[in-house]
Order: structure tokens, then C-alpha cells, then sequence
């Protein structure tokens, strides 16, 4: 073999290792970009899951649960494309249960003034409003929301917000009444009252209002009352 086979024969091995090379640093690429896809994906699951499952029924409207499903519902179908697992198998199943089922509704708690045991639910419950208004914001900035409904969707959560923050003004009052006494309660009730009444849009906080109005005309007979007997224990004047 003369030298000028020699010299193509080595530059082949070259050219073969090079692109031996290429392939490999290819493959490591790709291998990388799917294995970043899964992480998201999983990462975008677990954040659309957490709303899902914590976000407290009474303010998962049907809307917003709907748009929750369908989210995870595409989400978790990219997920099986790129890296298909019997758990991602399951998941896809019961999201599609959740969605035919539809929403059950939530009445508000009986006899009840606030729909939370305590503050710190309440206080819970705001958290999960404020990450529910974020998600929405970063799937249409996405492109993945149509900006019309993700503007309608936002409303409804910024009501249940104030919502929130207006059953937490009710934990205050019952809290004055049972430290300070009926009367300042009752300003603090009805100021409460015509803060939710603002809100009663289709009458969805009936339930509630009815509550309330129920206990400060309990509260209204209390006080007068209590008036009657204070002027019947004064002693008249000489």
C-alpha cells in the first residue's frame, strides 16, 4: 500500500471517528432535551395536580376545574408519548374519570357563618387562590389559554379571594363578640355582610348572607335586651 492509500485511509478513520462523534454528541443532545421534557412535564402535572386536589370545592368553579383537567389531561398524553410508564397510564385514566364525572356541588356548611373551621384554613385557602391566578396567568402567557377566557377565570378567582379575605373579617367579628360583646360585633357583622352581598353574583352566596342576617337579628334582639334590663335595674330618679 502506498503512501497515498495510507493518507486516504487514515483521513477515512477520521472522517468515520468524526462522525461517530457527531452521532454520539446527537444522541447525548437528544437524549438530554427528553429527559428536560419529562422533568417538565412532571413539574407542570404536579403544580396543575396540587391546585386540583387542595383548592377547596367550594371555589374550584366548574370552569376552572374544567380548564385544571384539561390541562393535566394534555400535559400527562405528552408525557406517555415521550416517555410512556403504566403510572402515567393510570393518571390519564382517572383524569378522564374526573372529567366525565363533572363537578359535584359544594353547599355552604349549614348553620354555619363562614365556610372555614379556622383561621388557618382560611389563611390556607388564600395561598391556593394566589398559585390558582398565577397558573392561569403563566399557561395563557404560554399561549396555551385564550387571553379572554383567562381574564374571565381570573375574576372568578379574585371574587373567591375576596371571599376569602371577607369570611377571615367574619372570624374577627365572632372573635369580638365573644371578647368585646354583641354590640361591637354587630357593626362588624354587618359591615361584613355588605361586603359579601357585593359579591353574590347569581346569588351564590344566598346560603351565606342568610347566615349571617340570621345572627345579627339574633344579636339585634340580644342587645335590646339587654337594654330593657338595664333600664329596668336603674333605679329611678328622686
Amino acid at each position: 500500500m502506498g503512501p497515498t492509500e495510507t493518507g486516504l485511509l487514515i483521513l477515512l478513520g477520521i472522517g468515520l471517528m468524526a462522525a461517530i462523534a457527531l452521532f454520539i454528541q446527537a444522541q447525548e443532545s437528544r437524549r438530554r432535551e427528553r429527559s428536560l421534557l419529562i422533568m417538565h412535564l412532571r413539574t407542570s402535572i404536579r403544580r396543575a395536580e396540587h391546585l386540583l386536589d387542595n383548592t377547596p370545592a367550594i371555589f374550584l368553579t366548574p370552569e376552572i376545574r374544567k380548564l385544571l383537567l384539561a390541562y393535566l389531561e394534555s400535559k400527562v398524553t405528552q408525557l406517555i408519548e415521550t416517555n410512556e410508564t403504566s403510572e402515567s397510564k393510570d393518571k390519564l385514566s382517572r383524569i378522564q374519570e374526573l372529567s366525565a364525572l363533572g363537578p359535584e356541588p359544594t353547599p355552604h356548611p349549614a348553620g354555619s357563618m363562614t365556610v372555614f373551621r379556622d383561621q388557618p384554613e382560611a389563611q390556607q385557602a388564600r395561598a391556593l387562590l394566589r398559585e390558582l391566578a398565577k397558573f392561569i396567568d403563566d399557561v395563557q402567557k404560554k399561549g396555551e389559554l385564550n387571553s379572554s377566557i383567562a381574564s374571565k377565570l381570573t375574576d372568578e378567582v379574585k371574587r373567591n379571594y375576596q371571599r376569602v379575605n371577607h369570611d377571615l373579617e367574619l372570624m374577627a367579628a365572632i372573635e369580638a363578640e365573644e371578647t368585646r360583646g354583641a354590640k361591637v360585633a354587630a357593626h362588624y357583622y354587618r359591615h361584613c355582610y355588605s361586603n359579601l352581598q357585593k359579591l353574590n353574583i347569581n346569588q351564590i352566596l344566598d346560603r351565606q348572607l342568610f347566615e349571617i342576617r340570621r345572627h345579627i337579628n339574633e344579636l339585634s334582639e340580644k342587645i335590646a335586651q339587654d337594654a330593657e334590663n338595664t333600664d329596668t335595674d336603674t333605679p329611678a330618679s328622686k
